[in-house]
């Protein structure tokens, strides 16, 4: 399997993973050309930019990035539009939801809890940083092809706890917060539980004092964690998320207006109407006619 067993005449394997838990893959084309250009991660992706030049959306708002930077996005975001230079050179990681949190715990330091307030960075790093970087990804690669053992799973996990330790390096000299040691503060923790209750609900909790109410906190505490850590408050928080999923539906046009109201668990499709008008600007079908457009939401 492995590029050091290449004769030459194969070409070397550009895609490598580990458990259906961890993909590597060396060459973007592979998801840039792919048909459907719109995807909700369902994991945490992670972007090294080695030369060239990547554009992406990622919920509403396009990004350049350049050689030297490094992007990293949380589960449940929205990539759009994938494109690229032609002589783009980059590495790509995605690692499940659960093997991060595996991860997490045992390093004992929450960088997933750091994404979940940012969603998605955008960092530059140094030439030195992104080749240590690189010896991390091709040793992972060299990793993942050994024949299975008692300690492979292990080995893999403290490989990719090694590697965050160089991302938090990397944040730090950009003068970004470091993630929060295990054992958060009261706050941390409740801001951990809602987003993780956030993401459970299925859009059926709607309301700040329900998820108070889940919460076992007031309203007014719950509020102010919101506030205090990510500087949106919770309502906000709460419509943000259910504007990100309207829009994305939104452009599946296989879906009447109806069917995204009820789906989103709107009492009527002009209850949604009035919703997303609210906080975007224009009506859900002005939204689709316009191709999707970027740059209307609101505050």
């Amino acid at each position: 399997m492995e590029e050091n067993t290449n004769s030459g005449n194969t070409p070397p394997e550009t895609s490598h993973t580990f458990d259906n838990k961890v993909a590597l893959i060396s060459d973007f084309n592979q998801i840039g050309n792919m048909p459907e250009t719109k995807f909700q991660l369902e994991g945490y992706l992670f972007i090294i930019i080695l030369s060239g030049e990547l554009r992406l959306t990622i919920d509403e708002s396009e990004y350049v990035l350049s050689s030297g930077d490094l992007f990293s996005c949380m589960p449940r975001n929205v990539l759009e539009h994938p494109s690229s230079s032609e002589d783009l050179d980059a590495r790509v990681i995605y690692l499940s939801r659960d093997f991060a949190e595996d991860v997490s715990s045992k390093i004992h330091i929450d960088w997933t809890f750091s994404m979940m307030v940012n969603r998605h960075e955008i960092i530059h790093a140094s030439p030195a940083d992104i080749q240590l970087l690189l010896r991390y990804f091709d040793l992972a690669k060299t990793r993942f092809s050994v024949p299975p053992t008692a300690y492979k799973r292990h080995s893999v996990e403290m490989l990719f706890a090694s590697m965050l330790y160089v991302l938090f390096d990397i944040r730090s000299n950009a003068g970004l917060q470091l993630p929060p040691r295990m054992g958060y503060s009261a706050a941390e923790n409740l801001l951990q539980r809602f987003v993780k209750l956030l993401n459970e609900s299925g859009h059926k909790v709607r309301s700040v004092n329900e998820y108070a109410a889940l919460l076992c906190v007031s309203s007014k505490y719950f509020s102010s964690v919101c506030k205090q850590l990510t500087g949106k408050s919770a309502s906000a928080l709460i419509n943000d998320d259910i504007v990100r999923s309207a829009q994305l539906m939104l452009k599946d046009h296989g879906m009447s207006l109806k069917q995204i109201a009820d789906a989103l668990h709107f009492k009527n499709q002009s209850h949604f109407g009035t919703f997303f008008r609210r906080h975007v600007g224009m009506s859900p079908q002005q939204y689709r006619d316009a191709g999707c457009g970027r740059g209307h939401g609101k505050d």
